[in-house]
């Protein structure tokens, strides 16, 4: 500041001496008139210079203004979970092509068109893959030109949920169906093997009414009333009278699966706790490494004390396995993004960003 001070102060000296020049030379001969002119002339170049050094000091000095960029230049941030998540398994499985005559027609993000895996990725290659949800919400909250998705009772205020052919992500809309981003919480055990006693009760806990008020305290889909997608109402659960965990394998139960059902998992075994008094939390071995693990756990147990989790749509003929809950995949956009209405997007506006043939908001389609 202080140069920027000493610089304004020689301009102003350079303005006042050609001004004070020229009132008090007017009966000068012409040599002198010549040295006035030729030093007016010096003292405008020295002027501009200080000027010119005045506005660069300006720009140093004060941060440049960040202009809104238009959709139409500017390519679509697209932000998705990383390979394994749950929920992006269910939203990869359910983004489909169904355009009459597109060369990728049935095709989804998970599978081709002949429903094939993939031999190389379909999704665009600027893709931002995140490893937790929040890491999600914070990109799509801090860039206007964003989209990306979480799981329903993960989205909050600081992003916009858009709607998807016309239907808001909802407990209603994803019972009825036409919510179609919707996936299941599954638990599953091994048809094959006796379930031990342990094990056993704790799955018969989460088959219960209470857990099914755990699941509302959770903000997930109740699993009730036999609508669509939905069982019939689950009875109470009542509690042993004894403790059914009792030695070797049968002291502990195994939960193995989806990082998506870790909160509902811990507020559930928090509510059987309540229920038992002797039950703690060393009776339960617990590791959410991601849905395939639960999978997996579930169809190669080989004594009875695994439950597996898998928070999309999965069976195995070694497998039983039921809902214990729904959740919708909310498609989320920055909260002040301008160019695409809210209930304008369509599933396969979605599969064009995600494989990169829409690379910009302006260039979708909207075709349901």
């Amino acid at each position: 500041m202080k140069k920027l001070v000493s610089i304004l102060a020689i301009a102003l000296c350079m303005c006042m001496g050609v001004a004070f020049g020229a009132a008090c030379n007017g009966s000068a001969d012409l040599t002198d008139l010549q040295n006035q002119i030729d030093a007016l002339k010096q003292q405008q170049q020295n002027q501009k210079k200080a000027i010119e050094d005045i506005q660069d000091l300006l720009d140093i000095e004060r941060p440049p203004e960040q202009p809104e960029i238009p959709a139409e230049t500017s390519n679509i941030l697209v932000v998705s979970r990383e390979a394994g998540s749950g929920t992006r398994d269910a939203f990869q499985g359910l983004v489909k092509d169904t355009r009459a005559g597109s060369p990728t027609q049935n095709a989804t993000l998970a599978k081709d068109k002949d429903g094939n895996n993939y031999t190389s990725s379909p999704y665009v290659i600027s893709m931002s893959e995140q490893s937790v949800t929040n890491n999600v919400l914070t990109i799509i909250a801090s860039n206007q030109n964003s989209i990306g998705y979480v799981g329903m009772a993960s989205a909050n205020d600081t992003v916009r949920t858009a709607k998807i052919n016309g239907a808001a992500p909802s407990d209603a809309t994803v019972l009825d169906g036409s919510y179609k981003l919707q996936r299941p919480f599954v638990v599953m055990m091994n048809k094959n093997v006796p379930a031990l006693s342990g094990a056993a009760d704790f799955a018969g806990f989460m088959q219960s009414s209470q857990a099914q008020d755990v699941v509302t305290a959770q903000k997930l889909v109740k699993q009730v009333n036999g609508v669509l997608g939905a069982t019939t109402a689950k009875p109470a659960y009542t509690a042993p009278t004894s403790n059914p965990f009792t030695t070797g394998d049968n002291a502990t139960v195994i939960l193995r699966g989806s990082s998506s059902m870790e909160s509902l998992l811990n507020a559930l075994i928090a509510e059987y706790k309540k229920l038992n008094t002797w039950a703690n939390d060393s009776m339960f071995d617990i590791e959410v490494l991601g849905s395939s693990a639960g999978q997996n756990a579930a169809r190669d147990d080989t004594k009875g004390n695994v439950i597996g989790l898998s928070s999309s749509a999965w069976s195995h003929d070694n497998v039983n396995q039921f809902n214990i809950a729904l959740e919708g995949v909310a498609v989320i956009l920055h909260k002040n993004n301008p160019w695409i209405p809210a209930d304008n997007l369509t599933i396969n506006d979605l599969f064009d960003i995600y494989t990169g043939k829409a690379l910009r908001f302006a260039s979708l389609t909207h075709v349901v």
